[in-house]
Protein backbone atom coordinates (compact mmCIF):
# COMPACT_ATOMS: atom_id res chain seq x y z
CA UNK A 1 0.00 0.00 0.00
CA UNK A 2 1.02 3.64 -0.50
CA UNK A 3 0.70 6.70 1.58
CA UNK A 4 -0.18 9.74 -0.50
CA UNK A 5 -0.96 13.07 1.21
CA UNK A 6 -4.72 14.52 0.97
CA UNK A 7 -3.96 16.52 -1.89
CA UNK A 8 -2.99 14.05 -3.88
CA UNK A 9 -5.73 11.73 -2.88
CA UNK A 10 -8.48 14.78 -3.93
CA UNK A 11 -6.56 15.18 -7.22
CA UNK A 12 -6.40 11.59 -7.74
CA UNK A 13 -10.42 11.02 -6.87
CA UNK A 14 -11.59 13.74 -9.78
CA UNK A 15 -9.22 11.93 -12.17
CA UNK A 16 -10.70 9.01 -11.57
CA UNK A 17 -14.31 10.58 -11.54
CA UNK A 18 -13.28 12.43 -14.63
CA UNK A 19 -12.12 9.39 -16.79
CA UNK A 20 -14.36 7.26 -18.90
CA UNK A 21 -15.06 3.68 -17.53
CA UNK A 22 -12.95 1.84 -20.60
CA UNK A 23 -9.63 4.28 -19.87
CA UNK A 24 -6.18 2.57 -19.83
CA UNK A 25 -4.60 1.59 -16.50
CA UNK A 26 -2.37 3.29 -14.86
CA UNK A 27 0.50 1.98 -12.21
CA UNK A 28 0.56 3.59 -8.79
CA UNK A 29 4.13 4.73 -9.41
CA UNK A 30 2.55 6.45 -12.35
CA UNK A 31 -0.05 7.89 -10.08
CA UNK A 32 2.83 8.77 -6.92
CA UNK A 33 4.96 10.18 -8.96
CA UNK A 34 4.28 13.68 -8.19
CA UNK A 35 3.79 12.49 -3.81
CA UNK A 36 7.90 14.03 -3.57
CA UNK A 37 7.90 15.61 -0.31
CA UNK A 38 7.81 19.41 -1.24
CA UNK A 39 8.35 21.37 2.59
CA UNK A 40 8.36 25.44 2.88
CA UNK A 41 9.29 27.56 4.95
CA UNK A 42 8.69 31.23 5.60
CA UNK A 43 10.84 32.70 8.05
CA UNK A 44 10.33 37.34 8.37
CA UNK A 45 12.68 39.14 10.68
CA UNK A 46 11.38 41.93 12.96
CA UNK A 47 12.36 44.33 10.68
CA UNK A 48 9.92 43.12 7.52
CA UNK A 49 6.73 43.43 9.75
CA UNK A 50 4.49 45.89 10.84
CA UNK A 51 4.32 45.31 14.63
CA UNK A 52 8.05 44.25 14.46
CA UNK A 53 7.29 41.02 15.80
CA UNK A 54 9.12 37.94 14.05
CA UNK A 55 7.16 35.36 12.04
CA UNK A 56 7.36 31.78 11.42
CA UNK A 57 5.85 29.19 9.07
CA UNK A 58 6.29 25.58 7.93
CA UNK A 59 4.39 23.00 5.82
CA UNK A 60 4.87 19.76 5.88
CA UNK A 61 3.93 18.52 2.66
CA UNK A 62 4.74 14.94 2.05
CA UNK A 63 2.81 11.58 1.69
CA UNK A 64 3.43 10.29 5.06
CA UNK A 65 4.69 12.70 7.89
CA UNK A 66 4.08 12.51 11.09
CA UNK A 67 2.24 15.64 11.73
CA UNK A 68 1.01 15.48 15.37
CA UNK A 69 2.36 18.28 17.62
CA UNK A 70 3.35 17.03 21.17
CA UNK A 71 4.28 18.91 24.57
CA UNK A 72 6.99 16.70 25.67
CA UNK A 73 6.73 16.62 29.55
CA UNK A 74 10.04 18.72 31.17
CA UNK A 75 12.57 16.03 33.28
CA UNK A 76 15.74 16.23 35.49
CA UNK A 77 18.40 14.19 34.05
CA UNK A 78 21.98 13.72 35.39
CA UNK A 79 24.17 15.52 33.64
CA UNK A 80 26.43 12.07 33.27
CA UNK A 81 23.80 10.05 32.83
CA UNK A 82 23.55 8.48 28.64
CA UNK A 83 20.70 9.59 26.47
CA UNK A 84 19.44 7.66 23.94
CA UNK A 85 19.44 8.73 20.38
CA UNK A 86 17.20 7.66 17.59
CA UNK A 87 17.19 7.51 13.78
CA UNK A 88 15.38 10.39 11.72
CA UNK A 89 12.00 9.32 10.75
CA UNK A 90 9.63 11.94 9.78
CA UNK A 91 6.85 9.09 8.56
CA UNK A 92 4.28 8.70 11.53
CA UNK A 93 4.99 7.60 13.88
CA UNK A 94 8.44 9.42 14.31
CA UNK A 95 8.61 8.00 17.43
CA UNK A 96 7.31 5.11 19.79
CA UNK A 97 7.43 5.42 23.36
CA UNK A 98 6.27 6.55 27.04
CA UNK A 99 8.96 8.82 27.74
CA UNK A 100 8.20 11.65 25.75
CA UNK A 101 4.60 12.13 26.35
CA UNK A 102 1.40 10.37 25.82
CA UNK A 103 1.44 11.35 21.94
CA UNK A 104 4.47 8.87 21.42
CA UNK A 105 2.76 5.99 23.41
CA UNK A 106 2.21 2.79 21.20
CA UNK A 107 -0.55 3.78 18.90
CA UNK A 108 -3.37 1.50 18.24
CA UNK A 109 -1.09 -1.66 19.72
CA UNK A 110 -3.23 -3.97 19.01
CA UNK A 111 -2.88 -2.98 14.79
CA UNK A 112 0.04 -1.68 14.87
CA UNK A 113 3.50 -3.77 15.30
CA UNK A 114 5.55 -0.59 16.29
CA UNK A 115 7.31 -1.36 19.25
CA UNK A 116 9.21 1.19 21.57
CA UNK A 117 13.13 -0.15 21.46
CA UNK A 118 11.83 -2.54 18.43
CA UNK A 119 13.33 -1.97 14.91
CA UNK A 120 12.99 2.05 13.85
CA UNK A 121 12.49 2.66 17.75
CA UNK A 122 15.46 0.68 18.94
CA UNK A 123 17.81 3.38 19.77
CA UNK A 124 21.16 3.48 17.53
CA UNK A 125 23.58 4.64 20.54
CA UNK A 126 23.78 7.40 23.54
CA UNK A 127 24.77 10.36 24.15
CA UNK A 128 26.10 11.72 27.72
Amino acid sequence: MVAISAKASIALTLAALARPAAAEVVSVDELTSFTKDSCTTIIVGKDATGDGGPLTSHTNDCAACDFRLSKVPAKSVDASAARPVYRYRAEYPRYVGDDKGATYAAPLADYYPWRHGKGDFKPMGAVT
